[in-house]
């Protein structure tokens, strides 16, 4: 049992090592696809197909008009200690599709209306991020219900929002003219999470587990083979 324990222990080390290997990779991926030159939105969704998932952390840049009319706010977002909100509004194309925008963030108690989208014809430059699913034990939102929801995911937003959406959204990286919403923070690729600590926990654990039933058995040896005291 102690031996299948340590196997057990040994195997989840080194499978969080080739996640650290996994999540080094989609950094490099990630810091490449960042440092291309922009390129127009549409013709980067065109070009990706199917693989829609590979336009992640690539600079775009398109043109449209703000519908304010159907803008959705992420909630749960915190900035320097203050709780505030992601603002989402979708940007109608040339074509009569959208695409939506976090336009940035604004602190929850801010009167919404100070944040609102310029009106006419804009060009909008920023990353573009992938649809965020929930999760299967992440919190539901309803649909075509609430205008402020857990996540930017798009299946959902789609329901909500009067025009055919683009299956990527933007952040914007444009620069304000106004003092609402703040622009997100550039996206970083330095972050390697903690498996390399979980890696040494559990490389950690099956030691333990070595040292302790080796412990034990000489232990119960020595009980059990331990010289007999001399009867007086």
């Amino acid at each position: 049992m102690v031996l299948a324990l340590v196997l057990v222990l040994v195997n989840l080390g080194f499978w969080q090592l080739r996640r650290l290997e996994e999540r080094r990779l989609d950094n490099q991926v990630g810091m490449a696809r960042n440092a291309a030159e922009p390129l127009e939105l549409e013709s980067m969704v065109a070009g990706a197909g199917s693989e829609i998932d590979t336009l992640e952390f690539r600079r775009a840049v398109t043109r449209g008009e703000w519908d304010a009319d159907f803008e959705v706010y992420v909630r749960s977002q915190v900035r320097e200690g203050r709780s505030g909100l992601w603002v989402i509004t979708p940007l109608v194309l040339a074509d009569g599709r959208a695409v939506m925008v976090n336009r940035g963030w604004i602190p929850v108690e801010l009167d919404r209306r100070a944040a609102g989208p310029p009106v006419g014809q804009v060009e909008v430059a920023g990353v573009v991020r992938a649809s965020r699913p929930r999760s299967a034990l992440g919190p539901e939102d309803r649909p075509g219900i609430e205008d402020t929801i857990a996540r930017v995911d798009l299946s959902l937003l789609d329901s909500y929002v009067p025009h055919h959406l683009l299956e990527v959204y933007l952040e914007e990286s444009s620069a304000n003219l106004s003092d609402w919403p703040l622009r997100l923070a550039e996206p970083v690729f330095d972050d390697e999470g903690s498996h390399l600590v979980y890696a040494v926990q559990w490389f950690s654990f099956s030691l333990v587990a070595l040292v302790g039933y080796g412990a034990m058995i000489r232990a119960t040896a020595h009980r059990r083979y331990r010289p007999a005291s001399p009867v007086e």
